[in-house]
């Protein structure tokens, strides 16, 4: 039996499992005792984590400009109900 999984281009899909993979490299780089965090900029740092939004409020692909608004923490806890 063959899989094939198909991913549409520019997709939150595609955003999605490129995450996923380049966490799973991390994380597996890092158990091995791979110097990788002294190799990632903070910026690479922050991609793995921060969510980008277009005009419309859409996940927008890898390299989009315009960032989702920054939130402190008692933003977090307010939007939580806290």
């Amino acid at each position: 039996m063959t899989i094939y999984r198909l991913i549409m281009q520019d997709s939150i899909e595609e955003r999605i499992v490129r995450l996923h993979r380049d966490k799973r490299d991390l994380a597996s780089e890092l158990l091995e005792g791979a110097e990788t965090s002294a190799r990632l900029s903070e910026e690479e740092l922050l991609d793995l984590i921060r969510v980008r939004t277009d005009r419309a409020g859409a996940a927008a692909p890898f390299g989009a400009t315009e960032e989702a608004p920054k939130l402190r923490p008692s933003d977090c806890l307010r939007l939580a109900g806290f």
